[in-house]
C-alpha cells in the first residue's frame, strides 16, 4: 500500500503544471520600438552576435528598411555553422525583425502553463540603446528544474552594437 501511495504522490507531482508569467518589461520594450520606428531609419548597419549552440557573428547590412546581406567575421566556418546561424540571421536580420522576434516569443510564451519538472523560459530581458531606442543585448532566461540533471544548449543571448546609420 504504502508504494502504491508513493507512485501516486510522485505522480502528482511530476505532472503538475503551473501558469508561468515571463518576467519582461513589455513597457519601455513598446516605448524604445515606437521611438525606433518614428525614427525612421532605413539604411543601417550593425553588429550581430550570437552566443550558444548556434551562433553568429557579424555584420547585418540594411538598406531601404530590408535585410541586404550578412559578412561573417569568420573567415571560416566550423562545420555546420552556416547552417546553424540561419535561424539567428533570419530572426535577427533588421532591428524591426529583432523587435518582431522578441515580441513573438513573449506571446507565445507569457501566460502558459509549463511542467513544474520541466525546462521553459521564465523571463527576458533587454538592454536599450538610449540614443537610437535599439535592443543591444537580449538574454532568453531560463527556468532549470534543481532535480533536472540535463544540460540544456541553445542561443540565448544576443548582442547588437557598432550600429551605424549609412547615408544619412
Amino acid at each position: 500500500m504504502k508504494k502504491i501511495v508513493v507512485v501516486f504522490a510522485v505522480f502528482l507531482f511530476v505532472s503538475c503544471e503551473i501558469n508561468v508569467e515571463l518576467e519582461f518589461d513589455q513597457e519601455t520594450f513598446n516605448t524604445q520600438r515606437q521611438l525606433w520606428q518614428a525614427s525612421n531609419v532605413k539604411d543601417y548597419q550593425y553588429q550581430l552576435s550570437a552566443c550558444g549552440f548556434a551562433s553568429y557573428d557579424g555584420i547585418i547590412i540594411v538598406e531601404n528598411g530590408k535585410y541586404k546581406e550578412n559578412i561573417p567575421s569568420y573567415a571560416d566556418y566550423p562545420d555546420g555553422y552556416y547552417e546553424g546561424s540561419n535561424y539567428i540571421i533570419k530572426s535577427y536580420s533588421t532591428i524591426d525583425e529583432i523587435y518582431k522576434t522578441i515580441e513573438d516569443t513573449f506571446k507565445r510564451t507569457n501566460n502558459k502553463k509549463q511542467p513544474v519538472n520541466d525546462i521553459y523560459l521564465s523571463g527576458i530581458s533587454v538592454k536599450y540603446d538610449k540614443a537610437n531606442h535599439i535592443p543591444i543585448e537580449i538574454h532568453y532566461e531560463y527556468h532549470y528544474p534543481v532535480f533536472n540533471a540535463v544540460v540544456m544548449d541553445g542561443t540565448f543571448d544576443y548582442y547588437i552594437s557598432n550600429f551605424e546609420k549609412n547615408g544619412q
